[in-house]
Parts: structure tokens; C-alpha cells; sequence
């Protein structure tokens, strides 16, 4: 399962850079997303272990820690992009993909990890982007970060930070990419 997400979001994420450049007319924007994710994996790993780390503390042993919702937020401000992603622990029932009701909530709002946001394609010299191609910059930052944030968890799926807070399998990773968006499966251990 985990690998059909990652390679439709790899996927979704070739067609956006593709279509980004047809309407461009420039190869910039593949050239630096392409340098950002070589480190983003890596620097949302390390901010997942230490987000790990500190909700030992939050997460009640009496419940099943079934899932962990992440929120990409920050887009209703300037620059209108997701600046952060917060987390929501959940426990005590089983989810089946990204449905199920918890009975109980651990934890909302914690920050979870920067979402490695590609602010150099919003900041460009020229000035503002305009609206048809900052809309397709934002597409691509968000479908790239959860591309990015699925790759990071699975990496970290025997991590002992993760580990530590005894989930209980099968565990879901869920991702609800920005205000008014539909949640998305991320990764599911099994």
C-alpha cells in the first residue's frame, strides 16, 4: 500500500512540474524543486523524530494509539502557502484507511514538521507570480510535501522515537493538506 502512495504522489507531482513548466516557459521551477528534495525527506525525518519524542508524554497507554492526522496550515495568510504542519493524535479505535471515529483524542495542534515549503519558487526576483502560476506553485508544494512527508514516515516506521509510543497496528498516517481540503491516506504499518 504505502508504495502506491508514494508513486501517485510522485506521479501527480511530475505532471504538476511538467505542466508548471509548459506555463513557464521555463525549466527553473524543475531545477529547484529538484534540489529541495534531495535534503526535504531528510530534514522532515528529523523534525518527525523529535515531534515523536515529545508527545511521548501526551500519549495515554490506557488507549490504543491507532493514528496520527497531520494539518498543512498557514495557507490563509501570506504567502498563502502551508507554513507548518500540526498533528492530532488519536486512540482507542481502529480506523480503516482515513475513516473511524476515536474515542480518544491525545493530542491537536502540536507541530509536527516544517513542510519544506519551496518559498524560493513563490519569492521570485520578477515580483509577485501571477495567479495561474501561483496556483500551479502551490499545487506542487503541497502535492511535494506530502510526497515527502509519506517517504519520511516510512523511513521512520522502526524508529525508536516512533516506537516509544506503542502504536497499535495497523496505524495510519492521514494528511489534510490545507483548509477545506479532503484527508488523504498517507501510510498505513501494518
Amino acid at each position: 500500500m504505502q508504495n502506491k502512495v508514494i508513486d501517485l504522489l510522485v506521479d501527480q507531482t511530475e505532471q504538476l512540474l511538467k505542466a508548471l513548466s509548459a506555463q513557464s516557459g521555463s525549466q527553473s521551477f524543475i531545477q529547484l524543486h529538484n534540489l529541495k528534495a534531495k535534503t526535504a525527506v531528510d530534514e522532515i525525518e528529523q523534525d518527525l523524530i523529535q515531534s515523536f519524542t515529545d508527545w511521548r508524554n501526551k500519549i495515554d497507554a490506557s488507549h490504543d494509539f491507532v493514528a496520527v492526522r497531520f494539518y498543512w496550515a498557514g495557507a490563509e495568510v501570506e504567502p498563502f502557502i502551508p507554513s507548518d504542519v500540526w498533528s492530532y493524535a488519536y486512540g482507542g479505535s481502529a480506523f480503516n484507511g482515513i475513516e473511524g471515529k476515536a474515542k480518544k483524542v491525545f493530542f491537536k495542534e502540536q507541530s509536527a514538521f516544517a513542510p519544506q515549503a519551496l518559498i524560493a519558487l513563490v519569492n521570485n526576483e520578477a515580483g509577485p507570480l501571477p495567479a495561474p502560476l501561483f496556483d500551479a506553485v502551490k499545487s506542487l508544494f503541497v502535492t511535494s510535501s506530502l510526497c515527502w512527508a509519506a517517504m519520511a514516515l516510512w523511513r521512520l516506521k522502526d524508529h525508536s522515537s516512533f516506537k516509544a509510543l506503542n502504536p497499535k497496528l495497523p496505524f495510519n498516517f492521514i494528511a489534510t493538506p490545507g483548509h477545506d481540503e479532503e484527508p488523504v491516506l498517507l501510510c498505513t504499518l501494518e
